[in-house]
């Protein structure tokens, strides 16, 4: 079963200056992952 980002915490910790290994440490989620929300945000001017 495919587990759920939380793409909240992820900006949160993102606006906060977490890096993305930090971000996928805490939220036990891949880089990868962490980086496409990243990918996704700038894409749409999002913070």
């Amino acid at each position: 079963m495919a587990r759920k980002i939380p793409v909240k915490l992820v900006m949160q910790y993102r606006d906060q200056g977490f890096s993305r290994n930090m971000i996928a440490k805490t939220q036990k989620v891949g880089r990868s992952s962490v980086s496409d929300v990243f990918q996704r945000a700038d894409r749409f001017n999002l913070s």
